[in-house]
């Protein structure tokens, strides 16, 4: 199920770009698949951007989500509160240099990165292979 999210995610987010670079040129098509282009249809530029923002923040929560379910099928739920602190701590630092990316492109770069990674199945996974190596006999 998480690594089936990644799949949706980036579905999701191509043609969401795709979308939102199509109104942004005013060009004569956009390449976002065709269902997408329907559901989608009445949205102007800040809404988009606006779902874009929300997707974002939802694929961030679940992979949280799918962390602290790991940790509690492990039976780590003592672990919780860091890796909490944690996802806050990067999220946090990924806001931060957006708005420091403003005028340091590498700082929006490491935005991105950073906001990309808490999106994608990876912390769960990084997490269960930790709790796999340190795992007490």
């Amino acid at each position: 199920m998480v690594v089936a999210s990644g799949a949706l995610r980036d579905f999701l987010f191509v043609n969401l770009n795709y979308q939102i670079d199509h109104l942004q040129r005013r060009t004569a098509f956009s390449y976002a698949h065709s269902a997408f282009q329907e559901a989608v249809s009445s949205y102007g530029l800040g809404r988009l951007t606006s779902l874009k923002w929300a997707f974002s923040a939802g694929f961030m929560a679940f992979m949280w989500f799918a962390c602290i379910l790991l940790l509690r099928w492990w039976g780590r739920s003592d672990l919780q509160r860091y890796v909490s602190l944690s996802f806050a701590a990067l999220v946090g630092l990924s806001i931060v240099l957006h708005f420091v990316g403003r005028s340091f492109l590498p700082a929006m770069e490491a935005s991105v990165w950073i906001s990309h990674t808490l999106q994608y199945p990876l912390p769960p996974l990084i997490l269960f292979a930790a709790l796999r190596a340190f795992h007490r006999s």
